[in-house]
C-alpha cells in the first residue's frame, strides 16, 4: 500500500513538473512559429558616402529580400508586403533574392503583386539561388514584365538633374555565375555605386570593387538568436557571425538583411530575429539631417 503511495505521490510530481515545463515550451513554439514570424520590423538606416551628389542626399531606399512565397508566405502576405513598402514611399526599391520557395509555381501572380511597388526611381532585382533552383527565366520574366528591373553582372544609372548614382547587380554565387568584374564594368572612382548581391558571402570576392553599399540577404537573420550567445544558424559561408546588420567585409560596406522569410522550407520559426524590411536614407557626409 506505501508502495502504491509512493509511486502516486511520484506520478503526480511527474506530471507537475511535466506541466511546469510543458506550457513554457508550448508558449515558446506558438510565439516562434506563428507570431514572430509575421512580425515584419522596418529598420531605418542612415548611409553617409563620399561623393554623393547633393540631389541624392536624403534619398530613400527600401530593400526587400527573401519573399519566399510559398507554403508559408501566401499571396496575401505578399500583397501585405507591398501595402508596407508603398506606406513607406520609396525613391527606389531593390529586391536581392529568393522570391519564391521550390515547387511554388504561381511566379506570374507573383510578378503581378510585386509589379504594384511603387518607387519613383525604379525597382530593381537580382534573384537567389531559391530563384535559379525553381525556374530563374519564369521569374525573370514575370518581374520585368511588371516593370521590375532584373540586373545580372550590370549596371543602371538613377539621375536626379545633374547628378547620378549606379545600382549594381551581382549575380547569386549559388544558382548562378556571377562575374563581378563584368558587374562593376564603367564604374569610375568619383561614381555612387550601390550593390545588390543576394548572399553576403559575395562581399569575399568585392575587394577593390566600387562599392559604396552592398545590400544582401539570405541568411534569413539565423532565425533563431539566443542571448548573450547569439545567432544559433547560419547558410552563408560566412558563419554566424554575419548574419544581420551592417558589416564591413573584406573591405567592403555590407549590410545584411533579415529577410522576410517565415522560416526555413520545413517550418516556420523565428526568435528574437524578426522579418525585416530595411529602410536606406543616402546621405552626403557630414550631414546627419
Amino acid at each position: 500500500m506505501r508502495t502504491l503511495r509512493n509511486l502516486m505521490r511520484r506520478l503526480r510530481r511527474f506530471k507537475l513538473i511535466a506541466l511546469l515545463l510543458g506550457v513554457p515550451a508550448l508558449a515558446f513554439m506558438i510565439y516562434a512559429m506563428l507570431i514572430e514570424p509575421r512580425m515584419v520590423e522596418v529598420t531605418q538606416h542612415d548611409i553617409s558616402i563620399d561623393n554623393l551628389p547633393s540631389e541624392f542626399d536624403g534619398l530613400r531606399i527600401v530593400h526587400l529580400t527573401d519573399i519566399h512565397q510559398g507554403l508559408w508566405m501566401s499571396h496575401e502576405d505578399v500583397q501585405r508586403i507591398v501595402a508596407l513598402t508603398n506606406s513607406l514611399k520609396p525613391d527606389a526599391v531593390v529586391i536581392t533574392g529568393d522570391l519564391v520557395t521550390r515547387l511554388f509555381t504561381d511566379i506570374p501572380r507573383l510578378g503581378r503583386a510585386l509589379g504594384e511597388i511603387q518607387a519613383r526611381h525604379g525597382v530593381y532585382a537580382v534573384l537567389g539561388n531559391h530563384d535559379y533552383w525553381e525556374d530563374e527565366d519564369a521569374i525573370t520574366e514575370a518581374l520585368i514584365g511588371n516593370g521590375i528591373d532584373v540586373l545580372f553582372d550590370e549596371s543602371r544609372t538613377i539621375r536626379i538633374g545633374e547628378g547620378t548614382i549606379r545600382i549594381v547587380g551581382t549575380d547569386d554565387l549559388w544558382g548562378g555565375s556571377p562575374n563581378f568584374d563584368k558587374a562593376f564594368e564603367g564604374i569610375e572612382e568619383r561614381d555612387v555605386a550601390i550593390a545588390l548581391a543576394h548572399t553576403p558571402d559575395s562581399a569575399l570576392f568585392m575587394n577593390g570593387m566600387l562599392a559604396d553599399l552592398t545590400l544582401t540577404g539570405h541568411t534569413h537573420g539565423g532565425l533563431l538568436n539566443i542571448p548573450g550567445y547569439g545567432a544559433v544558424l547560419s547558410s552563408a559561408g560566412l558563419g554566424r557571425k554575419y548574419v544581420s546588420g551592417l558589416h564591413e567585409i573584406n573591405g567592403v560596406r555590407v549590410y545584411i538583411s533579415r529577410g522576410l522569410a517565415r522560416g526555413t522550407t520545413l517550418a516556420p520559426f523565428r526568435f528574437r530575429c524578426r522579418p525585416e524590411i530595411a529602410v536606406f536614407t543616402l546621405r552626403q557626409v557630414g550631414n546627419k539631417l
